[in-house]
């Protein structure tokens, strides 16, 4: 089984400061939407809001793709999250191996 700590909130509200002092302090794996979204923005281009939202939701699916990959027993920080709206857009059931 695999876990991972959700950090959620509003914009600009310090998700990003709070996972990483998260993963700093528990040794555990960061995996945020803004690291894989920008890396699809460098290789695809930007676009309007639909296009980013779009992006966001891929964001968000290579994410948890790559977690269910990930050794069992571990935890994993994931900065960014908007959960639960993310999630039920992102997927129509959890990835495999998650959970």
């Amino acid at each position: 089984m695999k876990r991972a700590v959700l950090v959620n909130g509003i914009p600009a509200s310090g998700k990003s400061t709070v996972a990483r002092a998260i993963s700093k302090a528990r040794g555990w794996p960061l995996l945020t939407l803004d690291t894989v979204k920008e890396a699809f923005f460098a290789h695809l281009g930007t676009g309007d809001r639909a296009y980013n939202r779009t992006l966001g939701k891929g964001s968000y699916q290579a994410i948890f793709a790559t977690i269910g990959d990930f050794p069992d027993g571990m935890t994993y920080t994931v900065g960014k999250s908007r959960w639960p709206i993310n999630w039920a857009i992102a997927w129509r059931r959890p990835p495999t191996g998650y959970g």
